[in-house]
């Protein structure tokens, strides 16, 4: 049978979807690294941007979403510490529609990547990244957002993800997770796919837009 995927993003998010996030991640990391439902929307609210969803149209589910949230300095660096969980408040989390928020560098936190194991194979990942990538070209043209690094904490599913661009290996968590980074400004970033290449170009464009300023 063939399924109708649909990406959605931001304040395209209803309640429903946060939900079904909530309850993708328990199933691919565990109570212990899921955040609750109310923390989730609250820190969507904060900041709706943050999420990307696959929907199966047909069931109106959530199949699969990239979390990617631009944090605070204070923040990232606790996200970067192995010997601190990462527990993230609303107040951690950069609005894109604060004074600062636009024309300014940021740092971004790939908090959690997932697509459920019955739609895997379906080119629903490669999807999410390529919207990703297009959202993360549109708020840097349009708004003068770009992000210094870019940081994650990877189950083993994720890792393979994390040394396929580039990221570098910090070390690994109480939990068990290991910590990756990689600087943006300038890219480190290793892509392959013309989208990724564009986000490449773009970014050495802007780092030498600022190095100059």
């Amino acid at each position: 049978m063939n399924r109708e995927i649909v990406i959605v993003r931001g304040r395209d998010i209803v309640p429903k979807d946060l939900a079904d996030i909530v309850e993708l991640n328990k199933k691919a990391y565990g109570e212990g690294l899921t955040a609750p439902l109310e923390t989730a929307e609250a820190i969507h609210r904060r900041n709706p941007d943050i999420c990307i969803a696959a929907k199966d149209r047909s069931t109106d589910r959530v199949v699969g979403y990239i979390s990617a949230i631009p944090l605070s300095p204070e923040a990232f660096s606790r996200v970067l510490d192995p010997d601190l969980d990462e527990v993230l408040t609303p107040e951690d989390v950069v609005s894109y529609g604060d004074p600062d928020g636009a024309n300014a560098i940021h740092h971004l936190y790939m908090a959690s990547m997932v697509v459920e194991p019955d739609s895997r194979g379906q080119g629903i990942l490669k999807g999410l990244l390529f919207n990703f990538i297009c959202f993360l070209l549109e708020i840097g043209r349009s708004k003068k957002i770009v992000f210094e690094d870019i940081a994650a904490r990877a189950t083993p599913m994720g890792e393979k993800i994390c040394e396929a661009i580039g990221m570098n290996c910090l070390g690994t968590s109480r939990k068990g997770e290991k910590i990756f980074h990689i600087r943006m400004l300038p890219p480190a970033l290793r892509e392959d796919s013309e989208k990724g290449r564009e986000l490449i170009r773009f970014y050495k464009t802007e780092y030498r837009r600022l190095s100059r300023s």
